[in-house]
């Protein structure tokens, strides 16, 4: 009925991907990007159908496609970005990563994607107390989540064995 609203296209593709139909999910989200190029739910999306297919580079070129329509001031888009960099790892991804999840957390400190990814890099790295710092902010934003509890626990465990090395 509304063949040129973008969202409608960009719920399609969601819809074929989650049955299996990469193929013609991808081809929407290009259709809802050529209806609005401007669509920033629709880079993501296109972004994450090409992580499903391993492709992290490609995946990285339609996010950057985003950044001039808006993308640089949206803590999600933000958050995105550091995502893929983080699971590519490659040269100086994860620094990539590091500067998008502030920049996100900088726009919005309550961004709670950002905060736990952080956390998660944080700890990767070895940097303990900062990992810590994240976890908790994320624990008073979602403290009935047990998991984020459990990640706590066993940093601040490491945190006191190197600290009484």
């Amino acid at each position: 009925l509304e063949p040129t609203n973008p969202e409608l296209r960009l719920r399609l593709g969601s819809a074929k991907y989650g049955e299996g139909k990469k193929s013609e999910a991808k081809e929407q989200f290009n259709v809802a990007l050529r209806l609005k190029v401007n669509y920033l739910d629709a880079y993501i999306a296109l972004a994450q159908y090409y992580d499903g297919e391993g492709d992290f580079d490609r995946s990285l070129i339609e996010l950057e496609k985003g950044l001039g329509y808006g993308g640089r001031q949206d803590p999600n888009y933000l958050f995105q970005i550091g995502r893929v960099h983080f699971n590519r790892n490659k040269g100086n991804d994860w620094d990539i990563a590091r500067a998008s999840f502030a920049l996100a957390l900088s726009i919005n400190p309550n961004h709670t994607n950002s905060l736990f990814s952080a956390g998660v890099l944080a700890d990767r790295q070895g940097r303990r107390d900062e990992a810590v710092s994240y976890f908790e902010a994320v624990v008073k934003l979602d403290p009935n989540n047990p998991n984020i509890e459990t990640v706590l626990k066993r940093l601040r465990q490491l945190k006191a064995v190197q600290d009484n090395q």
